[in-house]
């Protein structure tokens, strides 16, 4: 994508060594020296300038009656300068809200330019970074800038929920396959995370706007066949039933002939019996009813919600055990097969299920908390998005409208789609040549971060591959539209869709998994952060910790892993890979400046 097309995209497009992540870009802070901004304007890096304000006194010449001249002081002028950031030699000023954003995220940058996170205290409340919505395609970067401003909500739920609503309507159309033999379907799991008043639902219908209104279309023009299906169905009954009496009379031939035409009367009745109107969408929806709406289907259907009941009924609401076979197999397109006593069997070839969902914090914590939900791995086929709340943060007046001419450039977007999803084909994606080279390079280094600090989230990074193929389909498609099909993916895409996952949904799903899951997991960080100071460790590893902390109860090393990492995030410790012979193992260091500041090391 061009740089004219997206001001606040700060990613260049240079292609990085295969295997790696993306790289974060060389960053200068110049404070106020003109000729030093001048010298690194041109490079290929950032200069950001902060916002600052010139109070200039004019010095005037004034000559007396007695022709002799005075200096005096003029009235002062006061000239504001905005924030400005320079890139690739183009200037752009900012305002304040976004010097800010983009100034943490350049100091968050730099200060893992030594591998340590920034130090914070464990009482501290973790700062996750933001959506990066200059990823998204530009119709939905536009609405997702505007939306979030008009709304005064955070871009990232936007973000995630404009990703799920892609994929609602693309799951049925496309699938994407990186290699013969591997092939992922386009539906996603996506849940953001808001407290309530923030406006989720309000959200949630400008965002999906498009999909319903289809949706209601398609009721309405059932309605209108819903008449003469019950005629039929009423004259096809009667029908048969003038057939079985007739067949009651006859002998040999004749009643073979009519027996024939009686069973194509019978499956003629019923399929008008299982006649239904069209569905996209379902809400609250039991594991049960959603195998039979998935049957209806052609094996597609979406959950669209700003609420969390979907989760009470895979919890097992309805049922004594929590039902969710059918969620897990519908995310990975699994053949479906129930049998039930009582009722006609469903068998569903090549299901595919979005959900679309936002939900309160304690949702969340019922989700991660539930021990069958995080064994059988449903929360590890989610992207997890958990924002900042802006409550309290809002200017309600002056905030930017709406922009009619952005909203229209999505909805059209969405509505160009949705013809796409319409239309009776099924295309399979495939990647460029550096396209694949790139997602080969994620995923090694995504299985060396499951060795790393991922450890505790191997289940939910095994499936980071498949979601960032997801996300890139998806994103094709809604970049090239009725093209994509004769295109493989392109490097810039997987680019954007790798970006999201390592700049964006590990740290928010680490968040999810590791922190909101129980407040003793931060308990027990504290406990075993002073344990390692009395111990006067610089390196060690998870075994060493489990075998010599007797008192942390950590029976191996992976039971520490989960608080070792919670010390990685909060910037204590950081984590090396090392090597002896073919043996690969993993290693804590302390940080430095934690070790100089420390009260419980000994002396």
């Amino acid at each position: 994508m061009n740089m004219d097309e997206k001001d606040t995209n700060l990613e260049t497009t240079q292609k990085p060594p295969a295997g790696q992540p993306p790289e974060a870009l060389e960053v200068v802070m110049i404070d106020d020296d003109e000729e030093e901004r001048q010298r690194w304007q041109n490079k290929n890096g950032i200069t950001l300038r902060p916002p600052r304000r010139v109070v200039s006194t004019p010095i005037i010449e004034e000559v007396d009656e007695n022709g002799e001249t005075h200096c005096c002081y003029g009235e002062a002028a006061t000239e504001d300068f905005p924030a400005e950031i320079c890139y690739e030699g183009e200037r752009r000023e900012l305002k304040n809200e976004e010097y800010e954003q983009i100034l943490a995220a350049l100091k968050q940058a730099q200060a893992k330019e030594d591998g340590y996170k920034p130090l914070r205290p464990l009482e501290e409340n973790t700062t996750l970074p933001r959506f990066p919505m200059e990823n998204l395609p530009i119709a939905l970067f536009e609405y997702c800038k505007n939306l979030s401003e008009a709304m005064e909500m955070s871009a990232d739920l936007a973000g995630t929920a404009m990703l799920g609503t892609l994929a609602a309507l693309l799951q049925g159309r496309y699938g994407i396959s990186p290699e013969p033999g591997w092939e992922e379907p386009l539906c996603l799991f996506v849940l953001g995370v808001a407290r309530p008043g923030e406006g989720k639902s309000h959200l949630m219908k400008a965002v999906t706007n498009p999909l319903f209104k289809h949706q209601t279309k398609l009721f309405s023009d059932y309605a209108d066949k819903a008449i003469e299906i019950e005629v039929r169905l009423d004259m096809a009954r009667s029908a048969y039933e003038a057939m079985r009496r007739e067949c009651s009379s006859l002998k040999g031939g004749p009643r073979e002939i009519k027996l024939v035409e009686m069973e194509d009367k019978l499956r003629e009745i019923k399929a008008l019996e299982k006649s239904a109107p069209p569905r996209l969408v379902a809400n609250d929806v039991t594991a049960q009813k959603l195998a039979g709406l998935l049957q209806e289907n052609k094996g597609r259907i979406s959950i669209i919600s700003a609420e969390g009941a979907v989760f009470s009924n895979i919890a097992g609401l309805y049922d004594s055990q929590p039902n969710f076979t059918n969620y897990l197999q519908a995310y990975s397109g699994e053949t479906i097969i129930v049998d039930r006593v009582g009722r006609p069997g469903e068998y569903i070839n090549d299901p595919r299920l979005t959900m679309n969902l936002m939900v309160q914090p304690d949702v969340l914590d019922q989700v991660v908390k539930n021990r069958t939900l995080l064994e059988r791995g449903l929360p590890a086929r989610f992207l997890f998005s958990l924002p900042e709340s802006k409550l309290g943060r809002r200017k309600i007046e002056g905030a930017p409208k709406l922009d009619p001419e952005v909203k229209k450039r999505y909805d059209d977007l969405l509505e160009e789609l949705i013809a796409l999803a319409e239309e009776d084909a099924y295309e399979i994606l495939t990647l460029s040549e550096d396209a694949a080279d790139l997602f080969t390079g994620f995923r090694k280094a995504a299985d060396e971060r499951n060795n790393g600090d991922l450890a505790n989230l191997k289940e939910w990074t095994s499936k980071l591959p498949g979601q960032v193929l997801r996300l890139a389909g998806l994103m094709h498609v809604a970049t090239y539209r009725e093209e994509a099909g004769k295109m493989p993916v392109d490097y810039f895409v997987m680019k954007e869709a790798c970006e999201l996952a390592w700049s964006y949904y590990i740290d928010h799903a680490r968040h999810a998994h590791q922190i909101m899951g129980s407040d003793k997991n931060m308990k027990r960080a504290v406990a075993l952060l002073k344990a390692l100071d009395q111990q006067d460790w610089k390196a060690f590893t998870a075994y060493e910790v489990a075998r010599s902390l007797k008192n942390q109860s950590f029976k191996k090393g992976a039971d520490a892993e989960v608080f070792l990492n919670i010390l990685v995030d909060y910037g204590y410790l950081k984590i090396e890979r090392e090597q002896s012979g073919k043996r690969v193992f993993y290693k804590y260091i302390v940080n430095p400046r934690w070790i100089a500041q420390s009260k419980d090391r000994p002396a």
